[in-house]
């Protein structure tokens, strides 16, 4: 999980973040832990980290990766 918040000078949340660092940002997905464990426990391969870019949906209340 990210959260990431950007302040102003005063300590206060900044409004104008996503205009300052933009929309997107670097990501890697994983293989939750107990997942990985139970395939590594029946033999399988545990799937690489894989990288990418997120993107900010200022929409979204949610996100789901698939």
């Amino acid at each position: 999980m990210h959260n990431q918040f950007i302040y102003d000078k005063d300590g206060k949340l900044n409004p104008q973040a996503l205009v300052q660092i933009g929309a997107f940002f670097p990501i890697e997905v994983h293989v939750p832990p107990k997942i990985a464990e139970t395939l590594s426990a029946a033999g399988q391969a545990v799937p690489k980290c894989v990288t990418g870019l997120g993107l900010i949906d200022t929409g979204a209340t949610l996100t789901c990766i698939s």
